[in-house]
């Protein structure tokens, strides 16, 4: 399987060539790990082309804002940010976690903006987006997937316009007592993406407690960086 992103500046046999950067559609509950995704994103060998917002850390409207002080803290871009999401598609989310403080960033405050959301919804985003660059977005999903459940109830094409979606989300069967979060909270969404990417020849690339929790950002490395 090519799990190439594509990147930007490389060297081949000594010669400097510029590989395309691949357009890359975000949908985020953003806590602290997925602030911390967006400012990875804004690097130069990706092309932050859209951000959706869905509750799930935090209620939705925070994360809206969360997300507009993230992109005004980095000074980037205007990309365009659209509301999603606050319940699954049955239910409702279960208490929000407490790790991610008060507002999601535990108590970091953002600067002000003058940044607004979009005039449509995490759902017209993804479907826009996915047309806008048909067969070359790439599709990262870090909180629940009801936003994307719900654009492919709306286009059932999704999974043919994208080039490739990745999932932060699951845990194998024996490896850890609980579901993990992204899936628990909204189960019917997460079964209506993976099967409308079923028998596709590009299915999607699922990151599990497996892999992400061997990613780990303890208080000494950090407090190195900050001085």
């Amino acid at each position: 399987m090519d799990l190439s992103f594509g990147c930007g500046p490389a060297m081949v046999c000594g010669r400097r060539i510029v590989i395309a950067v691949p357009p890359v559609f975000v949908d985020v509950d953003t806590g602290i790990d997925d602030a911390l995704a967006l400012i990875y994103l804004l690097a130069s060998d990706a092309d932050l082309v859209g951000i959706a917002c869905t509750g799930g850390n935090i209620e939705v409207d925070q994360v809206c804002a969360n997300n507009l002080g993230v992109l005004e803290l980095c000074c980037a871009a205007d990309i365009p940010v659209s509301k999603g999401a606050d319940e699954p598609l049955s239910g409702r989310w279960p208490d929000h976690p407490k790790f991610h403080g008060p507002k999601g960033l535990g108590y970091a405050e953002l600067p002000p903006t003058g940044r607004r959301l979009t005039g449509h919804d995490a759902t017209a985003a993804w479907v826009q987006a996915a047309h806008r660059h048909a067969g070359e977005l790439v599709g990262l999903v870090t909180g629940p997937l009801t936003n994307l459940a719900l654009a492919l109830r709306a286009e059932p094409e999704l999974p043919r316009l994208l080039r490739r979606l990745v999932i932060m989300g699951g845990v194998f069967a024996g490896q850890d007592r609980g579901a993990e979060w992204n899936i628990r909270v909204d189960p019917e969404a997460a079964g209506e993406v993976l099967a409308g990417w079923a028998g596709r020849h590009q299915l999607p690339i699922v990151c599990g407690l497996d892999l992400t929790r061997r990613v780990a950002m303890t208080p000494d490395p950090r407090q190195g960086e900050c001085g």
